[in-house]
């Protein structure tokens, strides 16, 4: 070790040399074709396909391989690793179509866990007999031919009949039937009668009752943005050669003045949304400038699709919003077990209240109340950019403490309620009692008769309806009216009305109609009613 290192002058000289490259290795001996023969009992893998679908997401389908017979479980398991909620940890709960849409593949509902206690419905409406879309919705209530026509997109025909969860005859237009999980609604031109597949559960046993060829229902093509005003909303197309910026497309729709309109997207756009076959890319909020000012307010956008509802935009007077009073006023009917939790924004020192940004999205969601959030860590989010520093690239010390460690929990927006199982404040009392006024209490109800019909008219012209009328009206000759010939004519066959009175027996009673003709206002899609 005393040596001091030298350098060995030497030359290590190789045993061969070749004043070209060397040659390639010799090949391995061709080895003889090893065959494998299938036994009788050994599972084989085929190929099937699955179509999954949820309220208010876009649709996803599932090519895999699987060995028969399937059991159902190991089904649902395959969709639930293969679609990952659709991004959402809440969509944990699977639900096979009755009937299915297809002989050639089985078609998936996937729901969150709490539409089976709340007493809302999840089915599926088939309308590409009719040229429209499929897509799944959210149900309360019966089912009739009106309501279901009314849930479609555009203006349905005359001839437009409804066939409900497998049946052979279409529903009557007085006819109601009750809802069922997972259903299928189909609609069909009158005199076409519905095509219904076979139930999953006799594919699950046969590979060959499978076609993974075969064609899944496709969205619309393209791209659309929804512009949402307080009282109206629209889809728009995207169209990246269109000279008309968004705020005259915004305006040229909703008939509004751009002067007094602004615009609010959202920083961080909702997920997978879709809107019964439309791929919805982000939603616009369209806001007065007149009643919400832009100096004073802020746009936030609220993702209530966990709770079953479509997203919405709320304007925030500053940047502090009360979840809990904004969750009061959306009515949501509250599952035994679960409470609703607010995700994004900052909480504030009070613990109510949350620091919001303009643009920023927030997401509600049902969560299970046996996970309290209020039981972890309190939030101490700062609400910055989630992009990374350069320091947080490097590597650092592990946490230290007893945790938890990660991000900050989620809010919860109602725990100072009755229905919350668990509470921060102490009485001082040996046994905290719970009183659940919900159990005692009827379900929410609304009446889908009442109809709001917007009328041109002026306050002025209201006005007029309740004074004195001249006696001139009684005489009032229609022959002077600009109507068409056809309705000249009709008019001129009809008795006036003093010969009714004259006619009427002293035991007959006079029923009157009155005709309401909304026809004036096309952009809605009103209609003419006749009121008994």
């Amino acid at each position: 070790m005393e040596r001091p290192l030298m350098h060995n002058t030497g030359v290590y000289q190789p045993e061969d040399y070749y004043e070209e490259p060397p040659p390639p290795p010799p090949p391995r001996p061709v080895q003889g074709v090893q065959e494998h023969e299938i036994d009788a009992e050994e599972e084989r893998a085929v190929h099937i396909s699955l179509w999954v679908c949820s309220p208010h997401f876009a649709p996803e389908s599932i090519d895999v391989a699987v060995a028969f017979p399937l059991d159902i479980q190991h089904m649902y398991d395959i969709v639930l690793d293969s679609v990952d909620g659709m991004g959402q940890n809440w969509l944990t709960h699977t639900m096979v179509t009755t009937p299915q849409i297809s002989e050639d593949y089985v078609s998936v509902i996937l729901a969150p866990p709490w539409v089976l206690m709340s007493g809302r419905y999840i089915v599926l409406i088939d309308a590409r007999g009719v040229d429209q879309n499929l897509g799944a919705v959210y149900w309360e209530g019966p089912v009739t031919r009106r309501r279901v026509l009314r849930a479609l997109d555009g203006r349905p025909a005359d001839d437009w009949e409804v066939y409900a969860f497998g049946a052979l005859v279409p529903l009557g237009h007085d006819e109601a039937v009750d809802p069922i999980q997972a259903g299928v609604l189909q609609v069909r031109h009158r005199g076409e009668p519905a095509e219904w597949a076979s139930e999953a559960d006799l594919r699950l046993v046969d590979p060959a009752r499978w076609n993974p060829r075969a064609p899944h229902p496709e969205v619309q093509r393209g791209r659309f943005i929804e512009f949402q005003a307080e009282e109206d909303r629209f889809l728009h197309a995207v169209d990246r050669n269109a000279a008309r910026t968004p705020i005259q497309i915004a305006c040229n729709e909703l008939q509004r003045d751009s002067t007094t309109t602004w615009l609010r997207a959202p920083t961080d756009r909702p997920r997978h949304l879709c809107h019964f076959g439309q791929c919805v890319h982000t939603i616009v909020a369209v806001v007065s400038e007149i009643r919400h000012p832009t100096a004073r307010y802020n746009a936030v956008i609220m993702d209530l699709r966990g709770v079953g509802l479509w997203p919405q935009w709320v304007a925030i007077e500053g940047n502090m919003m009360n979840p809990g009073e904004y969750v009061d006023g959306l009515h949501i009917p509250y599952p035994e077990g679960y409470s609703v939790v607010v995700l994004g924004g900052r909480k504030a020192d009070d613990g109510i209240h949350l620091h919001v940004r303009d643009g920023e999205l927030l997401e509600e969601e049902d969560s299970d109340s046996s996970d309290d959030p209020m039981d972890d860590e309190e939030d101490n989010s700062d609400g910055e950019d989630a992009l990374p520093n350069s320091s947080d690239l490097s590597p650092g010390s592990p946490p230290r403490g007893p945790g938890p460690f990660g991000p900050p929990p989620p809010v919860p927006v109602h725990y100072d309620r009755s229905r919350s199982p668990r509470r921060r404040e102490h009485c001082g009392l040996a046994q905290n009692k719970i009183l659940e006024l919900y159990e005692h209490l009827p379900p929410a109800t609304h009446n889908i008769a009442e109809e709001l019909i917007e009328l041109p008219h002026r306050p002025d012209d209201i006005a007029t309806t309740f004074r004195v009328w001249p006696s001139d009206w009684l005489g009032f000759d229609t022959g002077s009216l600009d109507l068409k010939e056809v309705t000249k004519t009709a008019l001129h066959g009809l008795p006036h009305w003093s010969q009714l009175l004259q006619a009427r027996g002293n035991g007959d009673k006079l029923t009157a109609h009155l005709y309401v003709d909304g026809s004036h206002y096309e952009k809605p899609g009103k209609r003419a009613l006749v009121l008994p």
